[in-house]
């Protein structure tokens, strides 16, 4: 399964380990770690996550940290769409 990022997943990505990053470098490292902990399940387990965003968008949290990634999952290839903080209101983006 290939794993590709969206700009605006590029975009999210950016701004969480930027943000994290000037106030802990260590912290920023560990959030980098889960995410692509994360990313690696996504590409062997495309299917897994729950339901979420726009329709056939599925949803992954990024324990322990209170991000979400969505992606939707299309033939040998896992489109991951956006990144967010968890206590943010649901993505209901449809389009």
């Amino acid at each position: 399964m290939t794993v590709r990022y969206t700009r605006r997943a590029q975009r999210d990505l950016t701004r969480i380990l930027a943000g994290i990053d000037q106030e802990n470098a260590v912290g920023a490292r560990k959030v980098k770690l889960a995410l692509e902990r994360a990313m690696r399940t996504i590409e062997r387990f495309p299917r897994c996550g729950f339901p979420a965003g726009r329709v056939g968008a599925l949803g992954l949290a990024v324990a322990p940290y209170p991000y979400i990634i969505y992606w939707l999952a299309n033939g040998d290839e896992a489109q991951i769409l956006h990144v967010r903080h968890a206590a943010r209101r649901p993505w209901a983006d449809k389009g």
